[in-house]
């Protein structure tokens, strides 16, 4: 996993890149943990890192992951994903997630 502040990776090999979108450390030690494996993931906490990343990386990414609350953000993940596609330089593909709460049942 690089984060943006931490400057241009060495050659990651072959492995097809993704930008996570996260605000939540867990989730993305989670997604990293699923995904490292077949690609490369590059991780911004907030909208600003995902443009920076954006134009450094654009051209390289496979796809896009974007939490869609993004606490702490101007925009949210979707968005930040209709401006991301409001660039149109090409096609991506883009997924929105959101947290997934589960309530407990209490007995009566």
């Amino acid at each position: 996993m690089r984060l943006l502040d931490e400057g241009p990776a060495p050659s990651e090999g072959c492995r097809p890149r993704v930008l996570y979108v996260e605000d939540d450390p867990l989730n993305v030690e989670v997604a990293v943990a699923s995904f490292e494996l077949d690609y490369e993931v590059l991780c911004a906490t907030n909208d600003e890192a995902a443009c920076a990343l954006l134009r450094a990386e654009g051209a390289r990414l496979l796809a896009i992951l974007l939490d869609v609350q993004l606490q702490g953000s101007k925009l949210n993940g979707i968005e930040l994903c209709n401006l991301i596609r409001g660039r149109g330089e090409r096609e991506l593909s883009y997924t929105k997630m959101c947290p997934f709460w589960r309530k407990s049942r209490s007995s009566s």
